[in-house]
């Protein structure tokens, strides 16, 4: 049987938010999202997992809570400069070989691909960015145990506005794509994370390669059109409302290049039943604002 590799991308909805009830760590109710967040991973156990949005200590409980999986993080990834970009994976599938972080700005530093030698500053906006907020993505390199194949595995976060989107996802591409070229490199690559914008818009188009931009064009596929029938309601950001938002608002992705074959993929719409500690009234508490979204991807076999 060919070998499969189970993905997930979780926007976990920085711990110091305003949420009321849906608090990270909400000492009246049972279980408070922390918990239901530890336990959505644990019920679909992807072996690589990206998330955005995990402040220092949120990484750290939810690290502890998942012992089975090994932790790297990055930042300044967002916010005010609290928030991580980071990659978990379970060590007994693959074994990590390195990882980098590169700023997605006019300076994204000595770990990218294609760098000049620029400095490494997540402050140095691009233009039109609707916050002023820095923005990274941070890259693992595994080699899976079993075949030995070997791939990378990039996690980031994207500004909302569409011009520093596609910058941002030019210079995604640009890695990916020297990195594939070098010796010690592999064309396999997967890319997750929240690109705050909708599969019709211009970052997707060129990771997928409908659209170039300064000499880069994308050859990624996306998990879920390559697996999913269209759909109208097929949304992952959802604010805490639930349900099934429009497909505008599918805009946590895993996108997969070198030869991955998308075999399934999920919008993961798990809830649990909440008590109030001091009422016992019960409520719904979803994991995030966002919907977490999981993959099956297989690897080539030739």
């Amino acid at each position: 049987m060919p070998e499969t590799i189970h993905i997930m991308t979780f926007n976990l909805r920085y711990a110091s938010g305003p949420d009321g009830e849906n608090a990270w760590r909400n000492p009246n109710q049972t279980p408070n999202r922390k918990l239901v967040a530890r336990d959505v991973i644990t019920a679909h156990q992807p072996d690589v997992l990206g998330l955005q949005e995990g402040e220092d200590e949120q990484l750290d409980e939810l690290a502890a809570l998942l012992p089975h999986l090994h932790f790297i993080r990055a930042k300044p990834s967002g916010g005010r400069g609290n928030e991580n970009a980071a990659v978990a994976w379970n060590p007994e599938k693959m074994d990590f070989l390195d990882s980098g972080v590169f700023a997605l700005s006019e300076k994204p530093g000595p770990d990218f691909a294609d760098s000049a030698g620029e400095p490494f500053d997540p402050y140095a906006f691009f233009p039109g960015l609707k916050y002023p907020f820095p923005r990274i993505a941070i890259r693992a390199r595994f080699r899976w145990r079993s075949t030995g194949q070997r791939f990378y595995f990039y996690s980031t976060h994207f500004d909302l506005n569409e011009d520093p989107q596609t910058r941002s996802a030019t210079l995604i591409v640009r890695d990916a794509q020297r990195r594939a070229s070098r010796p010690d490199g592999a064309p396999l690559a997967i890319v997750c994370g929240d690109f705050n914008s909708a599969p019709t818009d211009d970052a997707w188009k060129l990771f997928t390669g409908s659209l170039s931009r300064d000499g880069a064009r994308g050859d990624f596929r996306d998990s879920w059109t390559d697996s999913r029938e269209p759909s109208a309601d097929a949304g992952t950001y959802h604010d805490f409302h639930g349900g099934h938002p429009p497909s505008r608002r599918r805009i946590d992705w895993i996108l997969h290049r070198g030869g991955f074959a998308a075999r399934d993929a999920k919008i993961l719409y798990d809830i649990a039943e909440a008590t109030n500690n001091s009422t016992g009234a019960t409520r719904a508490q979803l994991p995030s604002d966002h919907y977490p979204v999981w993959a099956r991807l297989q690897f080539p076999t030739d």
